[in-house]
């Protein structure tokens, strides 16, 4: 479980699947850990090179600042994987780790081959603030055990709450995620966007609008499903990734 100096952070990170296969970049979302991705590990692994990164702030990564700022971790992401020695790859990102990507997408496009977008989004509306107040206002006990349990190793005593007010700072924080659907037009590497058509947060209307200005973008809408798609869709997931995957090898880039 080996750790890397990225930038300010010491960032975890876990390498499975074949070392001599394409590399594909798992990023999980705000307030989980790589683990969300255990469950896809090994039929993932079986095609390519995962790395699994802990974000800045979760699990087993540091994190110096009293903020979390989704420019900043798109940073970080660049930073590591060209620590690593890897000149570009394929990224998938759930909810933060996908919202993220666009910065990175932008800035630094030659690390990118294609992107995966699960339960995105390119700005933080009026309605998933409104949704962010009532989390904040009715996290359970079980849900507090359950941060302590996933961080609270690294981070100490007490962090599931930092947590939960760092992921409801960088909400409400004014331009946290400053794209308009017209920016979005400058990711021109292949772009799958999956996303559960009962997403609490952010309803189909945001998928669709950045199906519709990614120029190179397919969507997938996972019925019955909500802001969790490997979790509540595990299947249709890693059926959709891999075949986009499959139908976007780097052999094909041209340039």
């Amino acid at each position: 479980m080996p750790t890397i100096r990225v930038r300010d952070i010491d960032m975890h990170y876990e390498n499975h699947g074949r070392s001599d296969a394409e590399p594909l970049v798992l990023l999980h979302g705000f307030t989980s850990t790589g683990q969300k991705f255990d469950p896809f590990l090994k039929q993932l692994g079986e095609r390519y090179h995962l790395i699994v990164p802990d974000l800045r702030g979760h699990g087993r990564t540091t994190n110096p600042r009293d903020e979390i700022v989704h420019a900043d971790l798109a940073r970080d992401t660049g930073a590591f994987v060209t620590a690593l020695g890897i000149a570009r790859a394929h990224f998938c990102g759930s909810s933060t780790g996908a919202m993220h990507l666009p910065f990175l997408a932008i800035e630094q496009p030659r690390l990118i081959h294609s992107l995966t977008l699960v339960g995105s989004t390119y700005t933080f509306d009026d309605h998933v603030k409104e949704k962010v107040r009532e989390v904040m206002a009715s996290t359970s006990p079980e849900r507090i055990q359950d941060l302590e349990a996933k961080h609270g190793e690294t981070h100490g005593p007490g962090y599931a709450q930092t947590m939960l007010n760092l992921w409801a700072d960088s909400v409400f924080r004014p331009d946290e995620l400053p794209f308009a659907p017209d920016d979005l037009g400058n990711i021109l590497c292949p772009t799958l966007i999956v996303h559960g058509d009962r997403d609490p947060y952010f309803p189909v209307r945001v998928p669709l609008a950045m199906y519709q200005t990614i120029p190179n973008a397919e969507l997938c809408i996972a019925p019955n499903c909500g802001h969790d798609v490997p979790g509540g869709s595990p299947a249709l997931f890693t059926t959709a990734l891999l075949d986009f995957l499959e139908r976007n090898p780097f052999a094909d880039q041209v340039g």
